[in-house]
């Protein structure tokens, strides 16, 4: 069933695998027993498994694919605490707790992960360094960088594969950054670039972090543009997003018309905007919403829609970009009191995620003055 799956997805993509497991699991829900029931489980969970990965399925398509499953185990009389099976529960769980940190629902993630860790049998318990991996990056959604820090840091310190070892690096730099240490998160970045086993896709995240870091410093966004064109260093989908967001943030507009747009970016790279979906979104709603062409009051209803989903966002500092995206093109199209309200909430979430050191994480907004902005110019 699994190696069907597999070629499925390699086959179809990501789209056409959704739609073949939703036809397996309609087939398969009809009156069965025995192995049909066991293979429409083993189907659910993979359903789950691609939403904790690439979304696409609604709130209610993941309620009722988890009602499927945990039917199935309850028909066969599995007791989440005292069955030999609990551990499938253990799995919903797990999955479930994904598919909610993606969607920005941390807290229940938070619950989801500590239920799915109480019901797993105890060797099938995840690894230490796993779970305070996890939890670094719950905490860094939730805006406690100090935390995450130290949640980082012990996963660093206990035994784990290379992949999650780098991803407990990366979010120990960024939490660094956030909290304005950034002395210590550059000599990390350089002491793990010096190492001769580093992985390229690593290196190239802590270089984006240190970029990141130079431009809040000196005000120049030179080399961010020219590594983000055709053949350089950043030339990624992703790298080229965030680098038209932070195109977008800053108080120089000359910068926007440098990088190609964000609509151009992902045409023939649909998957990769599946990586953080609300990000594109909204990056991609705030770009449109520089068309003079379309009325000002359509473009002011469309971002309407779009601002909260930025909560959902999955990394602090493009949480960041997207408010001070927004009270730019605010303060462009002299609407002040909306720029009041979405530029203090750029400087509360700062606040929040560098413990209370900086009302400006990203370091490109000193221009902006809140306590003036009320007194500028409103276009009705």
């Amino acid at each position: 069933m699994r190696a069907e799956l597999v070629r499925a997805f390699e086959a179809k993509g990501s789209a056409g695998f959704l739609s073949f497991v939703k036809d397996e699991i309609f087939r398969l829900s009809q009156p069965s027993e025995g192995e049909a029931e066991k293979r429409l489980f083993f189907v659910l969970l993979n359903a789950l498994s691609f939403a904790s990965r690439y979304g696409q399925l609604s709130r209610d398509e993941v309620d009722q694919i988890n009602a499927l499953a945990v039917g199935i185990l309850q028909k066969n009389n599995v007791n989440p605490e005292t069955s030999k099976l609990s551990y499938l529960y253990s799995e919903l769980y797990m999955l479930r707790s994904q598919i909610a940190f993606r969607e920005g629902s941390v807290w229940t993630s938070v619950w989801r992960q500590q239920l799915s860790m109480r019901l797993a049998l105890p060797s099938d318990l995840p690894s230490l360094a796993y779970h305070y991996l996890t939890m670094g990056n719950r905490c860094l959604r939730l805006g406690h960088s100090q935390a995450a820090l130290v949640y980082y840091q012990k996963s660093l310190e206990h035994e784990s594969t290379r992949e999650h070892q780098d991803v407990a690096l990366i979010g120990k730099v960024r939490a660094l950054r956030y909290l304005m240490r950034q002395e210590e998160s550059r000599a990390l970045i350089q002491e793990a670039l010096a190492s001769k086993d580093m992985s390229p896709d690593l290196a190239l995240d802590l270089q984006w972090e240190q970029d990141c870091m130079d431009l809040a410093h000196n005000q120049d966004f030179t080399r961010l543009e020219r590594e983000t064109r055709k053949g350089g260093s950043y030339d990624r989908p992703s790298f080229r997003l965030e680098a038209a967001c932070w195109a977008y943030a800053l108080s120089e507009v000359t910068w926007q018309k440098k990088l190609p747009k964000i609509k151009s970016i992902f045409r023939n790279e649909a998957g990769e905007s599946k990586r953080d979906p609300s990000f594109f979104k909204i990056s991609l709603g705030l770009e449109q919403a520089y068309d003079t062409e379309v009325p000002f009051f359509l473009r002011l209803s469309q971002i309407e829609s779009l601002i909260e989903q930025i909560a959902s966002v999955l990394k602090g500092d493009k949480q960041l970009l997207c408010w001070l995206v927004l009270t730019r093109w605010l303060l462009r199209n002299k609407n002040p009191s909306l720029a009041h309200l979405t530029m203090t909430e750029y400087q509360t979430l700062s606040l929040r995620l560098s413990d209370g050191r900086t009302r400006d994480v990203l370091g490109i907004a000193s221009d902006i003055d809140v306590a003036s902005i009320l007194s500028l110019p409103h276009l009705l």
